[in-house]
C-alpha cells in the first residue's frame, strides 16, 4: 500500500482488517449502500468509500467514542496535536484507563498505547518499557541526559511522527552495522594476536 493511501487503514484498532480491506471490498458486490455494522477502526468503511462501488457507506461501532474519534481525525475537528501523545508511561496509561471518563481523547490514548490495540493492557512489557521510553524521550525531546539525545537533532527536520521513527530506524540500522564492523575488527585483531603468539612460541621452541 502506498504511503498516501495508508489513511484507508483507519484507526489501529483491535481486529483491524486494514491489510485485507481491499481484498474484502473487491469480493463484495456493488450496490446502493454498504453498512459496516461492526466498523471497529474503520478500514472497511474507508476503503469502501474510496472504491466508488456504493453510493453510500454507513460506518457503525458499539463504542461511540471510537466512531467520534475516527470522525474527528478525518474532519480535523476537534484538532488533535498527536505529538502530545508520543510519550506515555505505564502509570499514565493506567490512569487514563482506570480513572478518566470515556471520551475521544481517552479512546485515542488507550488505542495507541495498548498491546494489540486492545484498549486495556499497556503496550510494552516491564522488561523493555524503560528502554523504549528512553528512546522515545530522546527522539522527541532530547532530554534524557544520555548519548541517545543525539537522536533529537538527528531527526529534528522531520515534522511527522512516522518521519521521526523512520529516521530512528535508519539510525539504529547504522548503529548495528557499526557494531558488527567493530566486532569483525575485534575478531580479526584476536586472530592476529593468536597468530603472533603462535609464531612467538615456535621461535621459543627453536
Amino acid at each position: 500500500m502506498k504511503q498516501s493511501e495508508k489513511w484507508k487503514r483507519g484507526l489501529p484498532y483491535v481486529g483491524n482488517k486494514g491489510q485485507k480491506a481491499e481484498k474484502i471490498i473487491d469480493i463484495l458486490p456493488a450496490g446502493n449502500r454498504l453498512v459496516d455494522v461492526f466498523g471497529g477502526g474503520g478500514s472497511i468503511s474507508l476503503t469502501a468509500a474510496s472504491s466508488g462501488k456504493w453510493n453510500e457507506v454507513v460506518y457503525n461501532d458499539r463504542r461511540r467514542t471510537a466512531v467520534d474519534l475516527l470522525k474527528a481525525l478525518i474532519e480535523d475537528s476537534p484538532h488533535f496535536d498527536l505529538m502530545k501523545y508520543v510519550y506515555m508511561d505505564r502509570e499514565t496509561f493506567d490512569n487514563w484507563r482506570d480513572n478518566m471518563p470515556d471520551s475521544i481523547e481517552r479512546t485515542l490514548v488507550l488505542t495507541v498505547w495498548s498491546f494489540g490495540n486492545n484498549l486495556h493492557d499497556y503496550l510494552w512489557g516491564k522488561k523493555t518499557e524503560k528502554e523504549k521510553l528512553l528512546v522515545t524521550r530522546a527522539l522527541f525531546s532530547g532530554n534524557t541526559g544520555t548519548q541517545l539525545d543525539g537522536l533529537y537533532s538527528y531527526a529534528k527536520n522531520e515534522t511527522t511522527i512516522s518521519g521521526k521513527y523512520t529516521v530512528y530506524h535508519k539510525w539504529r540500522r547504522n548503529q548495528l552495522e557499526q557494531l558488527e564492523q567493530l566486532e569483525r575488527l575485534q575478531r580479526i585483531q584476536q586472530l592476529e594476536q593468536l597468530e603472533r603468539l603462535q609464531q612467538l612460541q615456535q621461535i621459543e621452541q627453536l
